[in-house]
């Protein structure tokens, strides 16, 4: 995938993100593309004004239901993908719900750990790579 067909899916993955509810997937994306391309941030900016405003959802499917979902992929990488999704949105429900921030972290470190054994298996996996992103910057944000 040439640079410029990568920045055009990430900011379309952006605006699917703030589509869907989830204003943290989409300002990372954003920051991303405004470090990997200078030259498309004022787009990426119009993205992440809008983003800020969007309050993140977090519904999370319990361990038995997402077991019983994820025992049909077969694929390694799409699984770990699939499961750091679903620890991701995990974090972001116990934060909607006032859990204390440890508790946070450790599904956030989980999520985190899934999205790169899934880029390992899938190294231009744009969706893992941006997830992967959101996540290191959360837990910087905790220990800064």
């Amino acid at each position: 995938m040439t640079s410029r067909a990568r920045v055009d899916a990430s900011l379309a993955l952006a605006e699917r993100a703030l589509a869907l509810g989830d204003g943290l997937l989409c300002q990372s994306i954003c920051l991303d593309v405004i470090e990997a391309a200078p030259d498309r941030a004022g787009e990426a900016t119009s993205l992440l004004v809008q983003a800020v405003a969007a309050s993140p959802s977090g519904q999370a499917l319990d361990g038995v239901d997402a077991a019983r979902r994820l025992a049909a992929v077969t694929a390694p990488g799409e699984r770990a993908f699939l499961e750091g999704l679903l620890a991701y949105r995990r974090a972001q429900s116990l934060r909607e719900e006032g859990v204390p921030d440890f508790v946070q972290q450790e599904w956030l470190q989980r999520a985190l750990k899934l999205f790169e054994a899934a880029l390992l298996d899938a190294p231009d996996h744009l969706h893992a790579q941006a997830h992967a992103s959101l996540i290191r910057r959360m837990l910087a944000s905790w220990s800064a």
